[in-house]
């Protein structure tokens, strides 16, 4: 969640599978629904689920709110879920995070609410509340394999194969726009960096790829010097 461009909040996701790809592109947020109904979809991979009410055990969680038809960021009582590729192109949060995520949503668009009654819409037990933001919230989704946040380099498993194999480029082009030295980077450092992160995110501090800069030998200029004269 970014504030003139500045990060102020993160949360983890669970995304697409390689089969039911999250598409990326620019979106907008311009309704919220607190305690969601789910209705399945018309679609083969939702032939066995049935109308669920809100709860525990619905798979929209405690709130979703809009991108577009049937794309979603939804809260989930999967936690499990959280950090891998296992929705149908949604984005899942764990339902704390979907409900700090949809308060923030509801102030920048404009929906003037005190505490109380978001403590009341976040409530289990009450009833489905649909919100029609006056100020859509733009989002974007893109698709990351290499970020600088802070003192470190992330890595993301290539889970829809985009990159082929050639992540190191977009690991180099993001120390770059991190202003990060380039020429100082070991190879072999970055190398298992990437081996790792085939498979989990990886978090390299910036400092662990930086060589280690012999100290200058002392200057031996104006002290004396021994030797033999013949």
């Amino acid at each position: 969640y970014l504030e003139d461009d500045v990060v102020v909040e993160s949360w983890a996701i669970a995304i697409g599978t390689r089969k039911y790809r999250t598409p990326t592109g620019e979106y907008a947020i311009r309704r919220i629904v607190w305690n969601p109904w789910w209705i399945p979809p018309p679609s083969p991979w939702a032939r066995r689920d049935t109308v669920t009410p809100p709860g525990p055990d619905n798979p929209m969680g405690r709130v979703k709110l809009h991108l577009q038809d049937a794309l979603y960021v939804h809260g989930s009582p999967l936690a499990s879920s959280i950090g891998r590729a296992a929705s149908h192109g949604c984005m899942r949060m764990r339902d704390a995070d979907a409900l700090a995520l949809a308060r923030r949503a509801m102030a920048a668009g404009g929906i003037a609410m005190d505490d109380s009654l978001l403590g009341a819409l976040a409530d289990s037990a009450a009833p489905t509340w649909t919100v029609e933001l006056p100020s859509p919230i733009p989002v974007r989704v893109t698709y990351e394999l290499a970020e600088v946040r802070g003192d470190s380099l992330l890595l993301h498993p290539d889970v829809y194969r985009r990159a082929r194999g050639r992540v190191r480029p977009l690991a180099m082009r993001a120390l770059a726009e991190a202003r990060v030295d380039t020429l100082q980077v070991v190879a072999s450092r970055l190398t298992r960096a990437l081996s790792r992160a085939r498979t989990v995110r990886v978090a390299v501090p910036l400092d662990s790829l930086r060589a280690v800069t012999p100290p200058a030998k002392p200057s031996r200029m104006g002290q004396p010097t021994r030797g033999r004269i013949r």
